[in-house]
């Protein structure tokens, strides 16, 4: 449908349909983070419930059923996917790990040699910056 509403301001005698399909893509993507940025943990629960519901089963059986779909269109067992997400996921979570210590230690690095360095003024802005440049 986007095509069809889209394609004429895109094509100049030679068609630019990849330059149209890009900036499709770009503002799905655009509005899909929009989306996303409001779907709170309360919120996909009750839409999760509301669409269980729906298909007339509970929330656990269509949850089984979308993840056994989502298994079969990976060609892998129930079990076998499960396990592949948590494994996945369990990844993620180990690599999130923050070491405060080493945080604080590059900071003091950082820092180190600026002890006569004069603050800032408490009402420094971006205009202070660009003062010379207007």
């Amino acid at each position: 449908m986007i095509v069809n509403i889209l394609g004429p301001i895109f094509r100049d005698g030679q068609g630019h349909r990849a330059t149209m399909v890009a900036w499709g893509h770009q503002l799905l993507a655009q509005t899909m983070n929009q989306i996303l940025e409001q779907v709170t943990p309360e919120t996909a629960a009750a839409l999760i419930a509301s669409l269980a519901q729906a298909n007339g089963s509970s929330i656990d059986d269509y949850l089984h059923g979308i993840l056994a779909q989502l298994a079969e269109a990976h060609g892998m067992g129930f079990d076998a996917y499960v396990q592949n997400l948590l494994l996945h996921r369990s990844a993620r979570h180990q690599a999130e790990a923050v070491n405060f210590a080493e945080i604080d230690q590059l900071l003091d690095e950082l820092s180190e040699g600026t002890e006569q360095v004069t603050p800032l003024p408490f009402d420094f802005s971006r205009a202070d910056i660009y003062l010379d440049h207007s």
